[in-house]
């Protein structure tokens, strides 16, 4: 059994999460950023769906929040989960909570809206967070050497409209607080974390690129499929 299976990880609609779940997550939020931003009850608030992971002792461990955005395309129904916070808390990272969280989501998704293309977005705000996209996912955009679609295109402006101060032109989103972490700081020797710091090069001050990838089977690692496997 590996590490994230030892916990447990559920997914819930908004309308199930009592005022003292939400307050529960809130506190979790600040602990592991270190600060209160102004976003927070904004995100809290406008979460469609929240993923949980737990130790089996009931602590909280890890958070993500996402809103479920619908647009369509031409006759084709495409569903965007775009991920508005993703929080592990820092003693239990290195265990592949995050990924399970994103696989809980896609099977939940997938049983809810059969008919519908999935795609999974997030504004990465480090290039640590870009650089494990391209790891995770065969296509995914703004890509290095693909240019993005205009049906990708599309879907982004859509979700941007949901981020701060999205300028669609930049594919660029600012948020209000920047943590004061060293970590932040490091320049990653990878290609795709200088073509991240390229497109983002105000990344240290706040700004968050928009990425966007197909939800797929066929687009996840061997890894995470073999786990959604496991999971369905």
């Amino acid at each position: 059994m590996s590490d994230a299976e030892r916990f447990i990880k559920v997914c819930l609609p908004s309308h199930h999460v009592t005022a003292t779940l939400r307050r529960e997550i809130a506190s979790f939020i600040e602990a592991c950023t270190g600060y209160r931003t102004a976003s927070l009850p904004y995100r809290m608030n406008t979460a469609d769906e929240f993923c949980l992971g737990r130790t089996h002792g009931g602590q909280l461990v890890a958070v993500m929040l996402f809103q479920l955005i619908e647009e369509q395309i031409g006759k084709t129904n495409h569903l965007v989960l775009l991920a508005t916070t993703i929080l592990v808390d820092p003693a239990y990272r290195g265990r592949g909570l995050g990924s399970w969280l994103i696989l809980s989501a896609y099977a939940r998704m997938r049983r809810l809206y059969p008919d519908a293309k999935l795609h999974w977005a997030f504004a990465a705000n480090r290039e640590e967070a870009y650089v494990q996209l391209t790891r995770s996912m065969v296509l995914y955009w703004p890509h290095p050497h693909l240019p993005t679609p205009a049906s990708a295109k599309h879907l982004m402006d859509a979700a941007g409209q949901h981020l701060p101060k999205y300028n669609a032109n930049m594919g660029l989103a600012r948020y209000d607080i920047v943590p004061n972490d060293a970590s932040w700081s490091t320049d990653l020797d990878d290609p795709k974390a200088r073509f991240f710091r390229r497109r983002n090069p105000s990344w240290r001050e706040g700004c968050a690129l928009l990425c966007l990838c197909p939800l797929t089977l066929e687009n996840m690692t061997d890894r995470a499929r073999t786990r959604l496997s496991r999971r369905l």
